[in-house]
């Protein structure tokens, strides 16, 4: 028998503020489930300075992480669910400022299959 010990990172997410990494599709999609899931999305980052003061998603802010939020990123009631790319970047330029709070966009289960997830194409 299977025992599935994977973080169920929705519920957890029930208990702290949690910010979205990447203002594009995949940070889109990833915002509006977390809304439909009653999780409290405080905002968004992106490197992107042309989102920067900027609203997506009824109102979900874009900062810049290097003015507004890297304070907010070290609150240890806050979760960041990276949704982009360029994950892996975005994973070293958070450790870099000592934070590591973070978890992947493809972590979280909304279940229901891939119409759920960005960018992933099914060739039957």
């Amino acid at each position: 028998m299977y025992v599935n010990k994977e973080l169920n990172w929705l519920r957890e997410f029930e208990k702290y503020d949690v910010y979205v990494w990447g203002g594009g599709i995949k940070g889109q999609t990833c915002i509006k489930k977390l809304l439909d899931y009653g999780i409290n999305v405080k905002g968004c980052f992106d490197n992107n300075a042309s989102l920067h003061n900027s609203k997506i998603c009824d109102g979900v802010n874009i900062y810049n992480p290097g003015i507004d939020g890297y304070e907010k990123l070290k609150n240890k009631k806050a979760y960041i669910v990276i949704c982009i790319s360029f994950e892996r970047e975005i994973s070293e330029q958070l450790l870099e400022e000592s934070i590591s709070n973070f978890v992947s966009f493809y972590k979280l289960d909304f279940g229901g299959g891939v119409e759920f997830y960005p960018s992933t194409k099914i060739q039957l």
